[in-house]
């Protein structure tokens, strides 16, 4: 009764006071939709791995330790910085001003620019070994996914048929056809099947979340893959298999290079040791000045370094140079060996597979069709 006679102006405020707090409710709501739908990433295998190369945080930092190596070289072949002094006798008095370069023996700035060169090949071999690396984990985990996530599918099909199942052995046990052990089995199935199910929802999210920081998606965003039907990959065909894949392997594989840099590495060390028994020089220049000094007076001075303790120095350093270099050579042909073996026992495992999967598409499965049709 009392709302019959508010003015006119009074209901109309309600009214849009009433259509504020809607909106209002419904924009929160949307927003709260939008905030949950932006932590799902969709993406395909080709943007996977084009993602993963541009923003993996470990492949950009390498990638930044590779152009730091490479802007040191130029500063290796170049002279280090002179010396400027001033100096003030009281004798006169006299004031001179002194200037001195050191400089190496010639070929150890040769050395010096060609170790950092070296160097900075060895972190580019490096960065291509991790990202061949990285690429290998976003395919094989993006494949696990899509496997994953087909035998989810394939375990609620199996569920649905399951309670078909169930409930035809219920009406069947009702009309006296079948004994109360078929319907308990069928049951008993059904609650098999809901475990499967749940462990195959964990492993497709334990899946999601394993891509997101090698994609480095932030806020905890799940990756969810695109409906594409990824193809079965094709095993190049060799001639002679061990043979073919060994070449290719000492050819082209990352690890490899950056091992053969190594020692590279390891070489121009023991050069620049070698090198150490030469002498090493200093020019300087002296120019007295003030008004006592002789305005044509000036010296001009050369002193060389003698490795006159080379017996105890040098020597030692050549020797440790000399085991540095043994020790790289045992080590790349350990990484070839292990290279070739590894990649051998793939390419085997990887032919067993695929006639495997032979012998699934050519007897098996249709095997396994055939009883299923005979028995409708």
């Amino acid at each position: 009764m009392i709302r019959k006679y508010l003015p006119q102006h009074d209901r109309l405020r309600q009214k849009l006071a009433y259509m504020g707090i809607s909106a209002i409710i419904t924009l929160a709501f949307s927003a709260q939709l939008l905030a949950e739908q932006k932590n799902e990433v969709f993406l395909t295998l080709a943007q996977s791995l084009k993602r993963g190369f541009e923003v993996n945080p470990a492949l950009q930092a390498l990638n930044e330790k590779v152009e730091s190596e490479k802007t040191l070289i130029r500063s290796q072949y170049w002279l280090d910085n002179p010396r400027f002094g001033l100096m003030r006798e009281n004798m006169g008095p006299t004031n001179t001003l002194m200037i001195s370069q050191d400089i190496r023996f010639p070929m150890k700035y040769f050395y010096s620019g060609s170790l950092q060169s070296t160097k900075a090949q060895e972190k580019e071999f490096e960065y291509k070994e991790k990202k061949l690396a990285l690429r290998k984990e976003i395919i094989t985990t993006y494949y696990n996914l899509s496997v994953a996530k087909k035998i989810l599918d394939l375990l609620r099909a199996q569920k649905e048929t399951l309670r078909e199942i169930a409930r035809i052995a219920e009406s069947r046990y009702g009309a006296g056809l079948t004994p109360q052990q078929d319907e308990m089995k069928a049951h008993s199935e059904q609650s098999q099947i809901e475990s499967e199910l749940l462990m195959a929802e964990q492993e497709v999210d334990t899946e999601e979340f394993r891509l997101s920081p090698i994609l480095a998606l932030e806020n905890l965003s799940i990756l969810k893959i695109t409906t594409e039907e990824l193809s079965t990959p094709k095993l190049p065909k060799f001639k002679n298999s061990n043979e073919d894949l060994a070449s290719i392997i000492l050819k082209y594989s990352p690890a490899i290079k950056k091992f053969q840099k190594n020692l590279e590495k390891m070489e121009h060390e023991k050069a620049l040791a070698l090198l150490n028994y030469f002498p090493d020089f200093m020019i300087s220049y002296k120019k007295p000045f003030g008004s006592n000094a002789d305005s044509q007076a000036y010296s001009v001075s050369v002193e060389m370094q003698i490795p006159l303790w080379f017996f105890m120095k040098q020597t030692a350093e050549v020797s440790s140079a000399s085991h540095l270099v043994l020790e790289a050579e045992k080590e790349l042909y350990g990484m070839q060996l292990e290279q070739q073996n590894e990649v051998s026992s793939l390419a085997a495992k990887v032919q067993r597979r695929f006639q495997l999967i032979g012998l699934y598409e050519s007897g098996i499965i249709p095997q396994a069709l055939g009883t299923l049709n005979s028995s409708r």
